[in-house]
């Protein structure tokens, strides 16, 4: 299946760009670089069958329906992160503040 999508396959094949964390951040052109990289393989790891459990965290996390563009998953993401991530999302555990509404 993923022999037969062209775009999934050339960014299979294609490296994420990496570079050593300490020195990256001070490098506005090789953090934007790393920034890119990142968004443009979340978005699709986020299109992708049997995805990692953090990927599909995030992607219910975000309420995302269609997949965006690498930049329309970084706006989403920096707009859900504004409200924070509950420990237990990780873990697929209930929220017990629902147990509080009886």
């Amino acid at each position: 299946m993923w022999l037969a999508d062209e775009v999934r396959l050339e960014r299979m094949v294609r490296r994420l760009h990496i570079e050593q964390l300490p020195d990256i951040w001070g490098d506005e052109e090789a953090a934007q670089k790393f920034e890119d990289s990142f968004f443009e393989d979340l978005a699709m790891r986020f299109d992708t069958p049997g995805k990692s459990r953090i990927v599909s965290v995030l992607q219910e996390e975000l309420e995302l329906t269609d997949v965006p563009g690498p930049e329309g998953l970084k706006a989403a993401l920096a707009e859900r992160m504004k409200q924070g991530f509950k420990d237990s999302i990780w873990w697929g555990e209930e929220d017990d503040d629902d147990d509080d509404e009886e």
